[in-house]
């Protein structure tokens, strides 16, 4: 039997394209091997290479002196990467003006990577830079440096060059930074309402910054309203008083007013840095009660006023609405006597009893019993036994009616028009009531 023939042709042209392949990508490889390497043989051997905002950079190294201070920033100028700075070791010198460039290093005091921005007025660095060029080439913020943050009332004496924080003296010099957002201040600015951080070296301190002002709250047509209480936050709480001035921080505030003879109050108000928020109390209302008059005569009138006069109103009625406050009543009627009494109203709901009396000598009355003989007592004097007929002034009498053996019986009259009678009705006394006789000895009658 015959063999088929090999198929040569067709094997080899598969072991040239797998040869071709694998020497282009061997090729390929190798030059990117050669690549990396170039690039990280080039860092490492570069001393000066340096970051910056966590970017890397070649960098060419400056030759000359190079300068190592303790640097107060003055100013920073981030457009031209640029800062003025007092050398603290020698604060009366000339500040210098230094560049930061594309391999300046910045640090903060925790050695973390910081870029121009970052930095602040009155931050205190270890800077190193070249003297001839002025370029940094090192910079970190010391952490020599000493910081308190929130701190209120400060005492500046600018003649002493010292500053008073609680019962600590710090000195400083012309040189000092204050700042607020950025900005520098100046002294007049750094008022008691600022809260402050106080950056120092040793037992100077290098910069005041202003962390925030207070605002101030202030009220219209609040006279009526002295002493009310105000509640703010449900954690600040003043009362409304002549000075009329509340310091608080900025922001929105919820403020509730509120008094024992006032509708409580809440308004929402907004605070600015060093500005004042006027609210107007005008629109409070006043609690008002209802004063019910129990008088023993008709036909009478009513004048009511308050204290200071601001209330003055004539009435005739048996009822009315007032606002809270002290009042004067004073109830008059034609022929009888005039009635004045002081009254507050503090309550819903108020009674005014008060009996009015006939102006004049008075009136007869006749006073009698059902027992004879009963004696008749008035304002605890001794008249006579009934019947009775007697004078009596107008207004009101007390009369007792006694018998022995009987209940004593005991009323109280008000005298207001002639022939009035007054019968008395006796109750027999028990002498059993108590388990034993009554002691005729303990009660006393007159002749």
């Amino acid at each position: 039997m015959d063999k088929k023939p090999k198929e040569k042709g067709k094997y080899s042209d598969i072991k040239k394209l797998v040869f071709v392949t694998g020497g282009i990508g061997a090729v390929v490889f190798l030059t990117m091997f050669l690549i990396v390497f170039s690039v990280f043989s080039n860092k490492s051997s570069n001393s000066n290479y340096k970051y910056n905002d966590g970017k890397s950079v070649d960098v060419k190294s400056e030759s000359g002196k190079k300068i190592n201070m303790l640097g107060l920033i003055q100013r920073i100028d981030t457009s031209k990467g640029e800062i003025i700075v007092t050398n603290l070791d020698n604060p009366t010198e000339q500040d210098v003006r230094l560049s930061l460039v594309n391999y300046t290093e910045i640090k903060d005091e925790y050695n973390e990577l910081m870029v121009i921005g970052e930095l602040e007025l009155g931050d205190i660095a270890d800077i190193k830079y070249a003297d001839e060029t002025k370029k940094v080439e090192e910079m970190k913020l010391s952490g020599k440096v000493w910081e308190t943050k929130n701190i209120k009332n400060i005492e500046i004496d600018q003649n002493k060059k010292t500053i008073k924080v609680k019962d600590k003296v710090y000195n400083f010099e012309n040189k000092i930074i204050k700042s607020y957002k950025g900005e520098k201040i100046v002294f007049s600015d750094l008022n008691t309402d600022a809260i402050v951080s106080l950056k120092g070296y040793g037992d100077n301190i290098w910069a005041i910054k202003v962390e925030k002002y207070y605002g101030y709250l202030t009220f219209i047509n609040f006279e009526s309203y002295i002493g009310a209480d105000i509640e703010i936050d449900a954690d600040v709480f003043k009362k409304i008083d002549p000075v009329n001035n509340i310091i608080l921080s900025p922001g929105e505030h919820k403020l509730v007013i509120k008094r024992e003879d006032i509708e409580t109050k809440m308004k929402y108000i907004i605070i600015k840095e060093k500005e004042k928020t006027t609210v107007d109390l005008g629109d409070i209302e006043i609690k008002r009660g209802t004063l019910n008059f129990y008088i023993n005569v008709d036909g009478y009138n009513i004048n009511i006023s308050n204290e200071d006069g601001s209330y003055d109103t004539d009435f005739s009625g048996t009822q009315i609405d007032l606002p809270y406050d002290n009042y004067n009543i004073t109830l008059t009627k034609t022929g009888y006597k005039t009635v004045s009494k002081a009254i507050q109203i503090t309550n819903p709901t108020t009674n005014f009893r008060a009996d009015m009396y006939r102006v004049g000598e008075g009136a007869k009355i006749k006073i009698d019993a059902n027992i004879a003989k009963s004696e008749v007592y008035i304002d605890d004097k001794y008249v006579g036994i009934v019947p009775i007929n007697s004078n009596l002034s107008y207004g009101s009498h007390k009369i007792a009616i006694r018998s022995k053996g009987y209940i004593q019986q005991i009323r109280q009259i008000i005298v207001d028009k002639d022939d009035e009678v007054y019968n008395f009705t006796l109750e027999p006394d028990n002498p059993y009531a108590n388990g034993s006789p009554t002691d005729a000895e303990d009660d006393v009658y007159g002749d």
